[in-house]
């Protein structure tokens, strides 16, 4: 069997991370970036309404 074909055939996994904490630190990095752009939106809303600046036009 070539060297190729045994990779392909090889099924389990070599990392294994039972622990969650990967995929907790993603989670926590994804809301954060969520918030961030949200509050980005609600400034860029705010600044075109004119409720920040109260401006006359």
């Amino acid at each position: 069997m070539t060297e190729k074909r045994r990779r392909r055939t090889q099924t389990s996994q070599i990392f294994v991370n039972a622990s969650g904490g990967r995929r907790q630190l993603l989670a926590l990095a994804a809301m954060g970036v969520a918030c961030v752009c949200v509050g980005y939106l609600l400034l860029m809303a705010a600044a075109l309404s004119g409720v920040v600046w109260g401006g006359p036009w």
